[in-house]
Order: structure tokens, then sequence, then C-alpha cells
């Protein structure tokens, strides 16, 4: 049988990867003396009404709405930064109430503070509802295996969560951007660098009820995948060579399978190159890759759907 129309999901088409401007961002921004956001990118302007109705025309259910880098992390301050993921999140609520099955939430945090960050998963889970939380891959040049924010995760996991990671301006970008915006290389580069970082700091393993999802289809992974199976023998690195192979072990049944998104074609991270590594590992990351995505309905177990 040929098909004739572009396959959908029973759950509807859900973009995960929908960033928002809140007023409240959008006036911090302004405030910091900000008129792009990272990468240069200008500001642009952003309503509910007007992503409805980009969402109407090309057929897309949900949007899950998140802020985009550089989040709160731009603020020198923790108590206006903590103030502004707050401030955030009772927005994105508000438009989630506001537009009923239209758009879900992840949670800003204020990291790379913990206790604060703690409070606001807290409250972004129990009163506001939200679907996840939206971290950057390093906030203030501090990576996501670092052990301080270990509390974090294991909180998150607690709660089954699904984590949204989105790349951000990586802590050495002054010696390797060579002169070119962030989104351009190193974006896709700091996607890779924090979940190698969360593979050999076996957070991972610590936290088997996080569900991942990775943007822009994952980065560089795909295509540095093999080499990370490599280091496992690499007696250079028996340590976290051997903290890694523990990670790939009893996982999988947790993990999230690997999406092919929208219409384009699928995408699979490398098995032929290390088939144990895809088979255990990555299959605990979600990948999204195009303005139309499908995310499979577990992701967000506390949306309500028709």
């Amino acid at each position: 049988m040929v098909m004739t129309s572009p396959y959908r999901c029973t759950c509807g088409l859900i973009d995960v990867h929908a960033h928002c401007l809140p007023p409240a961002y959008r006036r911090a921004l302004s405030d910091a003396g900000f008129t792009s956001l990272d990468g240069g990118y200008p500001i642009p302007s952003w309503s509910a009404e007007k992503a409805l109705e980009v969402m109407n025309a090309n057929g897309i259910d949900m949007m899950m709405l998140s802020v985009s880098s550089p989040s709160v992390g731009f603020l020198p301050d923790q108590a206006v930064r903590v103030k502004l993921a707050h401030r955030i999140n009772e927005d994105v609520a508000q438009t989630i109430k506001a537009h009923p099955g239209r758009f879900g939430g992840f949670a800003t945090l204020p990291l790379p503070h913990v206790e604060a960050s703690l409070r606001a998963i807290e409250h972004a889970f129990d009163e506001l509802k939200l679907d996840g939380v939206v971290i950057e891959t390093n906030t203030d040049g501090k990576y996501l295996g670092n052990p301080a924010l270990s509390p974090i995760f294991d909180t998150l996991n607690a709660r089954h969560a699904t984590i949204f990671l989105h790349p951000t301006t990586p802590g050495c970008f002054e010696a390797v951007g060579l002169g070119r915006p962030a989104p351009l290389f190193e974006f896709p580069c700091d996607t890779a660098r924090t979940v190698i970082d969360l593979v050999f700091s076996n957070t991972l393993q610590r936290c088997p009820n996080l569900k991942f999802i990775l943007p822009h289809a994952g980065g560089v992974l795909p295509s540095i995948a093999h080499r990370i199976a490599f280091a496992r023998a690499d007696a250079r690195h028996e340590a976290r060579a051997e903290a890694f192979g523990r990670s790939a072990v009893g996982i999988q049944e947790s993990l999230l399978r690997s999406c092919d998104v929208g219409q384009s074609a699928d995408i699979r991270w490398p098995a032929h190159a290390c088939a144990d590594l895809a088979n255990s590992v990555w299959d605990r990351f979600s990948i999204s890759a195009r303005e139309e995505r499908r995310s499979e309905c577990r992701a967000f177990p506390s949306v309500k759907r028709s």
C-alpha cells in the first residue's frame, strides 16, 4: 500500500522544540542590553496567537514551550536569576491554561544554584503541572555531569521526568569559536559534550528513570558515537571506560527509543559502528530535527489528549 499522506502518530503531531518569549523574559533581556539571542539572532516577537497560527497552518496539534539559550544564565545575581525563572514558569503555565490542549511546557531552572532549582522543580511539577524541564548543556561553564548537580538529577529521576536538553555557548567559546556565531558549530558540539559528561559521570546509570530529548538530531553525537564506544576499551581511560560500561547495563527498559521525526528521513544512531552502545545507552535519548516533531506519548505522561 502506498501512503499518500504523512504518517501521524495517534497522539498527534507534537512540536517539542518550540521556544517562547514570555513578557518577563523579553523585558529581562532588554534590561540587560540584549538586542539578540545567543548566537546573534535578533530577538523575535512571540505570542500564543502567532504560535497557534503556525500550528494550525502546519497541522501541529501541540507545542511544548521552552525558552532558548541563554535561558536565565545571563543574569549574574542569583536572586534575580531565581526570580526570572519563576516568572517564566508562571507565564508558560498561564499560556497552557489559556489554550487547553494546545500547549505544554518545560520548566526553566535557575541553574547552577541547586537548592533554588530543587524548589523550582517542586513548584513546576506539583503546582504548575508542567511536563518536564529544559536544561542548557552548561551553565556558567558547569556541565551536567558535575557532581554538584547530582541532587537535581536525583530529584528529577524520582519524578520520572522528561528533560529537554538545549545547547548553549560553551565555556571554552572564546578559545574555539573562531569569531563565528555559537549556534553554527558549537551548539551541536556542546550537546555532545554534556551528554558525554552525563555518561561518564554515571548519571545515566544512577538515574534510570530520566527521559531526554536532544534537539538538532543530537548535534554531533551520531558521528562520534563510535569514538565514545571505543573509549570503553581504551586502557588510558580505564576507570571512565569501566564506569561507562556499567552505565550501559540494565537500563534499556526505561529508555526512550530514538524517534523518526516529522516528515523527515529516519534518524538513527550509527548502530553499525557500535551496535552494543546503540542498543543500550543511546536508546536513552529521543532526538528531534525539524520544526514539526513527532514525540512518543510516554515522554509526556501528564499531557491529556483526546
